[in-house]
């Protein structure tokens, strides 16, 4: 019974750690552009490294985000990553975005963390 036990745990944690982890930005799959403190780079480029930022990148274009941070991230399109990366799954990326006057802002707080801010009211954001 207790090896029925420690199996049933092993596959629980197994499927735990598959499930639930997150996949990460692509290296070298972005570029930083006009950035206005140019100390923060690197502190920039590890934070979107240490995100998944894939649900914004395009399939056949590149698409460029403002942060409020005072930069744009310009992500490359998958085909342009596809002739480098043969894994790459083409079905897990759309061809377009479509943008609202509502869509959320994105923030890289002091602690890394990429906050996405929601407008809920009078024009503020949570």
């Amino acid at each position: 019974m207790k090896l029925h036990y420690f199996f049933i745990t092993l596959f629980l944690m197994l499927f735990h750690s598959n499930v639930f982890s997150q996949a990460k930005t692509i290296p070298n799959s972005f570029e930083i552009k006009d950035l206005t403190d140019q100390s923060k780079l690197n502190f920039y480029k590890q934070s979107i490294l240490n995100s998944n930022m894939e649900s914004y990148r395009l399939k056949d274009k590149r698409n460029v985000i403002k942060f409020e941070n005072g930069f744009n991230l310009e992500l490359f399109s998958a085909a342009e990553l596809k002739q480098s990366n043969n894994n790459l799954n083409m079905d897990n990326y759309v061809i377009d975005i479509v943008k609202t006057k509502n869509d959320p802002k994105l923030n890289i707080h002091s602690s890394g963390v990429i906050m996405i801010l929601h407008e809920v009211k009078d024009g503020k954001f949570k």
